[in-house]
């Protein structure tokens, strides 16, 4: 969806995309099991995920 685009500088913030006819917004986040590999991505996975109650009430 956002070619040329690194999770790791665009995670935890949505961007609205036009996809086919329709304008979409997402919201990119590390795969679950990221924090697995990766420990110290523990609590930016878990920051980004405490955000999307919010984002949501902003896009309805």
């Amino acid at each position: 969806f956002l070619p040329n685009q690194k999770i790791s500088n665009i995670h935890g913030e949505p961007k609205r995309i036009q996809f086919g006819e329709r304008k979409q917004v997402i919201m990119p986040l590390f795969h679950p099991a990221a924090a697995l590999y990766n420990g110290g991505l523990r609590a930016t996975l878990l920051e980004d995920f405490a955000r999307i109650p919010d984002i949501l009430k902003q896009i309805k």
